[in-house]
Parts: C-alpha cells; sequence; structure tokens
C-alpha cells in the first residue's frame, strides 16, 4: 500500500476504505465512529496526511538527514591547536589553479 501511495496522483483519501478495513482500530481509537463514507474527523485526518507525507517524501528526508550527518561529521573535525601556519607557496598556487 505504500508503493501505491508514493504515486502523486494518489492521496490518503484514496485509502481510507480499504485503511477502514484493514485498521478498523485506528478510526475507533481517533473517534471516527461513522459509517465508512462519513468524512474524517480532524484528528483522523491530521494523522493520515502525517503518514502520507512521511511515506511521499521518504527517500528525499533520508537524503536530507545523510547530508545532515555528513556536515555534521565535516564538522566534528578538531584541528590540534598550534598545527595551523600560514599556507606555503606550493599551496597558494595549487588554490590559484583550482579557483
Amino acid at each position: 500500500m505504500a508503493q501505491l501511495l508514493k504515486r502523486p496522483q494518489i492521496t490518503i483519501e484514496h485509502l481510507v476504505p480499504v485503511l477502514c478495513d484493514l485498521a478498523p482500530e485506528f478510526f475507533t481509537a481517533v473517534g471516527e465512529v461513522g459509517p465508512k463514507g462519513s468524512p474524517l474527523s480532524s484528528q483522523a485526518r491530521n494523522e493520515l496526511k502525517s503518514v502520507e507525507t512521511e511515506i511521499k517524501y521518504a527517500g528525499y528526508l533520508h537524503q536530507q538527514q545523510r547530508s545532515i550527518d555528513r556536515l555534521k561529521k565535516r564538522n566534528s573535525v578538531r584541528f590540534p591547536t598550534g598545527s595551523i601556519t600560514a599556507p606555503s607557496a606550493a599551496f597558494r598556487a595549487k588554490c590559484r589553479r583550482n579557483f
């Protein structure tokens, strides 16, 4: 069902009838006691939209988390004090070539 929800034209509202059959306890827990065709309560809608967002954007969120982790790792590298000196002429020449 998650693969189906990843499609742009499918929303969580399209899957509510199936979800009512698969997980009726969710709908009774959030106060949804009407028939299948009744509108969702705001609490149920919010929960379902949250799940939809996590599924639809899981790849993007994973990529962003990896970027954050790489950045944190790079920022955690510490140089010993006193080890930074004026750049050498060879280093300055290499920087000029690269930029």
